[in-house]
């Protein structure tokens, strides 16, 4: 299990925050799911988790991972030399940008509601808020965008390990049934408050036990949820004013890279050694994507080796555990500056449909050699069949 901490600081709290993240979603759907028990088993279940949550350690470890996870991918874009990416990871990437801006309403009006104006965010004043609107649809697209986002960073954060591949349909079938549990219990929730709520009086009754938000209230909540939304937008913003200025100023300078059996490319200094592969169109493995948890984007560097920067304590971790000569290197660790010339120890064949499955897996083995004296003494002249029969 300790190959799947390997890598630089940044990626192990990008992958622990992910947890706890993830962990948070699934409790979540759950939690709405069980609406098909009805209110009481909600509102227990919901009781339980805010326990957990919404005490101090919860909600530090939460709202932390939730910025630090946030912060990381707005750094990883602003530091990109390139948005050429697997396809997997282009919408990793554009899922993981749009929950921050789908999500900003929904932590308005329930834990700011909350915590400012004491109203009893339960799901069903949660459902009751949002059924048969446009940001009930949207908040039930959040879901299945968090959820997808979640499960292709946890595949291929596991995709080298054994056991997982060894249960991958087995919790695949659970993945997919995770978010059509919680739909159903949404349904079913909503449905009986929709009814519940079509009597004016029981209405009432209803928003005066969730201590329902006034029109004021209401107003200082959307005006509270634009600003958040300005703000996040503004993040993403200037991270992209990055990328496209540092790539600017990257492209007036280029530095060549020549691969052995492949051909000699110019590429802006700055980005990785694997960047600069897939801004030139050139075939480079990368199992975890290029965030240095293996070594399957690895090269050995014929030339050059001398003039790159020494790596850092998790790259050498990594090499050291595969046994790596002196001149290899981690493609997306990385940044030529000088001209270099390169051999990429896994090779592409370039076949479509082969994906991760022919690029095999970490495992300890345990190998036998086995020789038989006089073989080859014994076995010459002797036909082939003869050979196979000894």
């Amino acid at each position: 299990m300790r190959n799947l901490w390997r890598g630089t600081w940044a990626t192990r709290i990008r992958v622990a925050s992910g947890l706890v993240l993830m962990l948070y979603v699934l409790l979540h759907f759950i939690n709405i799911g069980l609406g098909v028990f009805g209110p009481v088993a909600m509102d227990a279940f919901q009781d339980a988790r805010h326990a957990l949550t919404r005490s101090l350690v919860g909600g530090l470890l939460i709202y932390g991972a939730l910025l630090a996870h946030g912060a990381l991918a707005l750094w990883r874009l602003a530091s990109r030399g390139t948005l050429r990416m697997p396809a997997w990871e282009a919408v990793q990437t554009v899922l993981g940008f749009l929950i921050p801006l789908a999500l900003v309403d929904h932590i308005v009006f329930t834990r700011i509601a909350h915590e400012v104006y004491d109203v009893n965010d339960s799901y069903g004043y949660l459902i009751g808020l949002i059924w048969g609107t446009a940001d009930g649809r949207m908040q039930n697209l959040l879901m299945l965008v968090v959820w997808i986002h979640g499960c292709i960073g946890m595949h291929f954060w596991l995709a080298g390990q054994t056991w997982w591949r060894r249960y991958m349909p087995a919790l695949s079938g659970f993945a997919a049934l995770v978010p059509g549990f919680a739909f159903v219990g949404y349904l079913a929730e909503g449905q009986r408050v929709a009814a519940v709520m079509a009597d004016p009086e029981a209405r009432a009754t209803l928003r005066e036990m969730w201590n329902w938000p006034t029109t004021e209230t209401f107003m200082t909540l959307l005006t509270t949820a634009s600003m958040i939304w300005w703000t996040v937008g503004g993040f993403l913003l200037l991270a992209a004013i990055a990328f496209l200025g540092r790539k600017a100023v990257l492209r007036r300078k280029s530095v060549r890279i020549s691969y052995i059996d492949g051909p000699e490319i110019n590429a802006a200094k700055g980005s990785t050694l694997l960047e600069m592969s897939r801004a030139n169109g050139m075939p480079h493995t990368s199992l975890c994507g290029g965030r240095g948890r293996c070594t399957t984007c690895r090269v050995i560097l014929e030339e050059g080796a001398d003039l790159i920067h020494p790596p850092s304590a998790a790259e050498a971790r990594s090499l050291r555990a595969v046994g790596a000569p002196p001149n290899a290197r981690l493609a997306c660790q990385i940044r030529p500056t000088n001209p270099m010339t390169v051999f990429r120890v896994f090779q592409p064949d370039g076949k479509r449909g082969r994906a991760h499955a022919s690029q095999g897996i970490e495992q300890e083995l345990a190998v036998l050699f086995l020789d038989i004296r006089g073989f080859t003494a014994r076995t010459t002249g002797q036909l082939p069949y003869d050979m196979v029969f000894l």
